[in-house]
């Protein structure tokens, strides 16, 4: 925990500058299912199109903490996410290494239902 903690603030801390926020680097692709989700309750997260074998970190923007996920040879990934979220439009951001930053890769808007 203590290891995604400090991760997470070292994007927080990247993606909080730039006059143009947080840029896409990459070609990546997130999805959530059930969509949509279901108030309160644990939702998957899916993606694809990120770097074989490398680590992700992915949830939604301003909630604590992310999940940190290991991709696949093919560079996909399946985590669930088990933060219980009120109804409300959030966005997914998901993170991987590159070299030792975290760049911004893929990002969806998904919606949490009563």
């Amino acid at each position: 925990m203590l290891v995604v903690l400090s991760k997470l603030q070292s994007i927080t801390g990247q993606a909080a500058g730039g006059k143009g926020g947080r840029h896409i680097s990459g070609s990546g692709s997130l999805a959530v299912s059930p969509n949509p989700v279901k108030s309160f309750s644990p939702f998957t997260i899916s993606g694809s199109g990120f770097n074989g074998n490398s680590w992700v970190i992915v949830g939604p923007v301003g909630i604590i903490p992310f999940a940190q996920v290991m991709t696949d040879a093919s560079g996909s990934f399946s985590v669930i996410y088990t933060r219980l979220l009120p109804p409300d439009t959030y966005t997914l951001e998901a993170y991987q290494e590159k070299g030792k930053s975290w760049v911004l890769k893929a990002r969806l808007t998904f919606t949490v239902v009563p």
